[in-house]
């Protein structure tokens, strides 16, 4: 019987989480990259626009353990 070499997880649920972890991250990440792409095309059309900057605000409403923001964003 030949003996295998430890991986990096001990047990496959571990394996499971840290592959739900990976996605989770690269699901926010690519959040952020929206939410940047849609500040820059709002800018953008303000200022071609003549509006002047947009100017966003945000607040938490939510508890720690189960945040919810709110945000505005007021143009000209």
């Amino acid at each position: 019987m030949a003996m295998m070499k430890p991986g990096p997880f001990s047990t496959g649920s571990q394996a499971e989480y840290s592959v739900e972890a990976k996605s989770k991250n690269k699901a926010t990440m690519n959040q952020r990259l929206a939410e940047h792409f849609r500040k820059n095309r709002l800018q953008e059309y303000a200022q071609r626009s003549g509006l002047g900057l947009p100017v966003y605000q945000s607040c938490n409403e939510g508890f720690g353990h189960a945040p919810r923001f709110k945000a505005t964003v007021r143009v000209g």
